[in-house]
């Protein structure tokens, strides 16, 4: 898909991309250390997938009342 984005800010997006994903690898690193040890691998699991079902829930949501109001 980033072929799609303007050739001028192509370069800054794709690198702003793989700081934060670079980043969230750090976190989730630092998460297992802490929290691997204490509760089990089941509960970092399960934290690792909250935001993507927050996200999830919210667009099932938005598309629900944007197609009930049309």
């Amino acid at each position: 898909m980033l072929e799609f984005l303007p050739s001028t800010t192509r370069a800054t997006i794709i690198i702003i991309i793989e700081l934060f994903w670079s980043l969230g690898g750090i976190f989730e690193y630092l998460m297992a250390m802490f929290i691997v040890p204490i509760y089990g691998w089941r509960l970092l699991t399960a934290i690792s997938a909250l935001p993507i079902s927050i996200v999830a829930i919210c667009m099932y949501v938005s598309i629900n009342i944007f197609v009930i109001k049309n």
